[in-house]
């Protein structure tokens, strides 16, 4: 790219095409003079004709004022030549720039030679290309923004559907003991945190604070046993944490709670209670694992369930944040996914768009 100091004045630039269609008309003009001369003296010495005076100077009048004529044709023709070319390319940029504003940001006017109409053609291209990457920013931002408010959506419907199922069961049996109405209130009043802080999560989504969680085992543990209470009614879960040992993590809980949540309503929507479900929990090299494996419901055309698969794209997001990421198989009837998470990540915490093509290709979940 050239910079403003390399490019030619075009003033200066249209002054030298000047002074050099001028001497080639000059030199013409010498050209045609002399030579005619030559070939007419001895077109006359061959023939023996002898002229006057008088004659002479009418003769070489004309023949300077046919060569000037002709030298000053040459000097129009060449100069209005070099000219032109400027104002064929000054063209090109208005057309270039009508591209632009008719057929989008990718018309690239061409840069040719190396004056002021260079630049202007390079600091269109510059201006296009900078107006189109901010719109590429703007429109990923935008789908982030997207992708945000949609996986949080999904998953604010996951506690508020545990909140109005529990809630109904308490309407409905109301001779409940004081302890068993006292546990189902304590669920209700969890579940309804867990709701107020994704809606706020929702409203200022730059607020990911993570905490320090010195028993890291304990606190899966916790989860672990929440979704074995929300889904005992109809699986049968079989909860593997001996490679789970203690350690410590930095983490945001919110982001835990919501993989969990989103895994429970995995199973819930396609998974086959008539088989049990497995899920392990381990920690081994700074990386925590979670895999759980369900066997998938058979196809039931009575039975139709909306797979958006955002739970998915939330679970790949949430892990993404973490360094980490999914992967999910499907083989057999069979589906299994494995989140991978580091809890202490050497950097910030980062959101991106960037999900696993695993989460993608996965056949109907979530």
């Amino acid at each position: 790219m050239l910079t403003n100091s390399s490019h030619r004045k075009l003033s200066l630039e249209i002054l030298g095409l000047f002074f050099l269609s001028f001497l080639i008309a000059v030199f013409s003009y010498g050209f045609l003079y002399y030579t005619s001369c030559a070939i007419l003296n001895s077109r006359l010495i061959a023939r023996g004709v002898s002229l006057n005076d008088l004659h002479i100077t009418i003769f070489y009048t004309w023949l300077r004022n046919l060569c000037l004529i002709a030298s000053m044709v040459i000097f129009s023709a060449l100069f209005f030549f070099f000219v032109g070319q400027k104002l064929i390319y000054i063209i090109t940029i208005i057309r270039g720039v009508q591209q632009l504003r008719e057929d989008g940001l990718e018309v690239q006017i061409p840069v040719e030679g190396n004056d002021e109409l260079t630049e202007l053609a390079e600091s269109i291209n510059k201006l296009s290309a900078s107006i189109l990457y901010l719109r590429q920013v703007e429109e990923q931002m935008q789908q982030e923004k997207d992708e945000l408010i949609r996986g949080l959506s999904h998953d604010i419907k996951n506690p508020l559907t545990s909140v109005i199922s529990y809630t109904q069961f308490l309407l409905e049996h109301p001779a409940l003991d004081r302890t068993q109405t006292d546990d189902y209130l304590h669920i209700i009043r969890d579940k309804s945190e867990q709701i107020r802080v994704l809606i706020g999560l929702l409203l200022s989504p730059a607020q990911q604070d993570t905490q320090f969680l010195p028993d890291g085992r304990l606190f899966l543990q916790q989860l672990l046993e929440e979704m074995e209470a929300d889904l005992e009614d109809h699986f049968q879960l079989q909860i593997d944490t001996q490679q789970l040992p203690e350690f410590s993590a930095q983490m945001n809980v919110q982001d835990v709670q919501r993989i969990f949540e989103n895994l429970s309503s995995n199973i819930l929507k396609y998974a086959d209670p008539a088989f049990p479900v497995q899920i392990q929990a381990q920690f081994d090299d700074q990386v925590l694992m979670i895999r759980q494996q369900n066997h998938i419901l058979p196809p039931d055309p009575s039975r139709q369930v909306d797979s958006t698969r955002i739970g998915l794209r939330s679970i790949a997001l949430l892990a993404h944040r973490y360094h980490g990421g999914i992967h999910t198989e499907e083989a057999d009837g069979i589906f299994c996914i494995t989140v991978r998470l580091t809890p202490n990540p050497p950097v910030a915490l980062e959101s991106s768009t960037d999900l696993q093509n695993s989460s993608e290709s996965s056949a109907e979940n979530i």
